[in-house]
């Protein structure tokens, strides 16, 4: 009978679908799979859990996107110290476009978790493409730290509103919810293999 096994292993270099541990300090242990491997050998790694609830931002507003959020400056302060310094001195910039400050996490963007949709040009524009395995809803979906279904922050503000951001709902469909509100966090960070 043939059956698929995970097995810990050392490896020279980044698959897709390669999990890893993170245990952050004062948080939690959770785990990180990782959904794109670039050409310079990094891969984007995508928490498999969300590690609290947060708002995106302490006011009801979406000015400045993810980059200007306080969602951002927790994630790029306190949680980046969680980290343990084996993950954190590998990290790499995983800003999503250009015009935005360096940063070493966020969270998952609406293209990388939906494609191309009819409600695409509702969020703000990013230069992204659908990750590996995220058309399957299963792979979208979100546990919390209660092991309860979740919905996450996604890092597109909604430009037909004044407070929305988009989000994963529990079921792993698209929607979108006001900055000021608590969802669950699910991080992104990009790791070189050195």
């Amino acid at each position: 009978m043939k059956v698929y096994r995970e097995v810990k292993m050392k490896v020279e270099h980044f698959e897709l679908c390669d999990s890893i541990d993170v245990k952050l300090k004062g948080i939690g242990k959770f785990t990180a799979t990782a959904y794109k491997v670039y050409e310079d050998g990094s891969a984007l790694f995508i928490f498999d859990e969300c590690i609290t609830d947060r708002p995106m931002n302490n006011k009801s507003t979406n000015e400045g996107g993810f980059n200007q959020s306080d969602l951002r400056k927790w994630m790029n302060t306190e949680l980046l110290r969680a980290f343990p310094a084996k993950i954190r001195t590998r990290m790499m910039d995983v800003r999503v476009n250009d015009d935005e400050d360096a940063m070493l996490l966020r969270v998952p963007t609406r293209m990388e978790m939906f494609g191309t949709d009819e409600y695409t040009d509702d969020y703000e524009a990013e230069n992204n493409e659908r990750l590996a395995f995220m058309d399957i809803r299963s792979n979208r979906v979100c546990m919390s730290p209660a092991d309860e279904y979740c919905w996450y922050w996604l890092w597109n503000r909604r430009v037909v509103s004044a407070t929305n951001f988009a989000f994963v709902a529990y079921y792993g469909l698209a929607g979108d919810y006001g900055a000021s509100n608590s969802v669950g966090v699910r991080p992104a960070f990009r790791i070189n293999y050195l």
